[in-house]
């Protein structure tokens, strides 16, 4: 509850319209991301097959956390055919939150591919960016330290249409 008055809050301040091309709606986002906080808790229970399920929806709507776990249950064949490629791709979309650890984990698994999987990445990669990155999904992702505390946070916030009917609309 607290989560979706920060995101109302925050979408309020922004300033900026809703853009109105966007397919989501406030409450459709406020769900992802609480599929997400779901998908995160089994992650680190390690039900693998139920944090997947959770998070796989939430990663294809852009939200970060999600897909940099969805890379790296691929890279390391929780749930999911282990694949180097796979992993690498997710956690390049990932990368676009700009957080050091993802990007040092990304820069130091792809040191170990081949240069044909590199070229078989570079090419996932790019798609995966066009369909989940931030700039396709209407996101902006903010890092901040939790409170007291070294944990970073990572807050993404979608324009999205509000769930009004259009005027004419009975």
């Amino acid at each position: 509850m607290i989560k979706r008055i920060c995101i109302a809050l925050l979408l309020t301040t922004l300033g900026s319209p809703l853009l109105a091309d966007s397919k989501i709606t406030q409450a459709r986002f406020a769900e992802l991301q609480e599929m997400e906080n779901i998908g995160v808790r089994q992650f680190k229970k390690g039900k693998f097959k139920k944090a997947y399920k959770k998070l796989i929806v939430p990663a294809k709507q852009g939200l970060k956390q999600s897909q940099y776990l969805i890379g790296f249950m691929y890279l390391r064949g929780h749930h999911v055919e282990q694949s180097l490629v796979e992993g690498l791709a997710w956690l390049g979309v990932a990368k676009e939150a700009e957080v050091v650890d993802w990007s040092k984990t990304y820069e130091t698994v792809y040191g170990l591919t081949t240069e044909d999987q590199r070229a078989e990445l570079k090419s996932l990669q790019v798609l995966y960016i066009s369909r989940y990155g931030l700039e396709t999904q209407q996101l902006k992702c903010l890092n901040r330290s939790k409170s007291g505390s070294r944990r970073l946070v990572i807050e993404c916030v979608k324009r999205v249409i509000s769930q009004t009917k259009p005027l004419g609309t009975f």
